[in-house]
């Protein structure tokens, strides 16, 4: 069964714009993949902490070695990890803070990119671990990024686009709303909708033609 992970990071609640276009996209899978599972992580409520000494010596402790902290560490970051793993589609709310990700979806990313889990080292080189996903990245900013003069400051899709190709995630589309001025905003806002309305149109049609396949 297919199942949908939606991350929210904006430290914005209902005026968040993120969280308004990512919750209309994760609407418009559901209809178009209408028996997959939906699982939701607000990373605001939940303020995953960042990677500390323990964590590290959990992960890269064999688990019949591991001491009660350790264990407990473990726990911590293997329930959300394996929920990534386990997870078809990604749907991610990232604004852009001062040109990246938000602090919470750097902790995010730092607890789910896990040697031995979503990637390896072999003799030929690095494995992605992770294959046959798809993630939506909804991303809103202050300004428009995609203009020659400021597009190098955007370090918020291509560190994405890094990081989770380095898993095996490739297959990534971004649905980006800048601006400053509410005409602004809203005109980005419409141009998104129209962008998710075209997303779930072209998944069920997928899901149509691939039916009995």
């Amino acid at each position: 069964m297919t199942q949908i992970l939606h991350v929210d990071s904006s430290s914005r609640s209902s005026t968040s714009v993120t969280r308004q276009l990512s919750r209309q996209l994760v609407n418009v899978l559901q209809k178009a993949h209408p028996q997959a599972s939906l699982v939701e992580r607000d990373l605001i409520d939940e303020q995953p902490h960042f990677v500390s000494e323990l964590d590290i010596s959990a992960v890269y402790t064999p688990a019949e070695q591991r001491s009660d902290a350790q264990n407990k560490a473990w726990d911590a970051i293997n329930g959300p990890l394996q929920t990534f793993i386990d997870s078809d589609i990604y749907v991610f709310g990232v604004p852009m803070y001062n040109f990246s990700v938000p602090a919470v979806f750097k902790a995010f990313i730092d607890r789910s990119v896990i040697a031995g889990r979503t990637f390896a080292y072999s003799a030929d080189g690095l494995k992605p671990l992770l294959q046959n996903k798809k993630a939506y990245v909804v991303t809103a900013s202050g300004g428009d990024y995609e203009l020659p003069g400021a597009k190098a400051m955007d370090f918020v899709e291509p560190y994405l686009r890094a990081v989770f190709g380095f898993i095996g995630i490739g297959d990534i589309t971004f649905i980006k709303v800048p601006g400053h001025s509410e005409a602004e905003i809203e005109a980005s806002k419409a141009r998104a909708l129209a962008q998710i309305e075209a997303i779930g149109a072209a998944s069920s049609t997928h899901q149509t033609a691939t039916a009995g396949v």
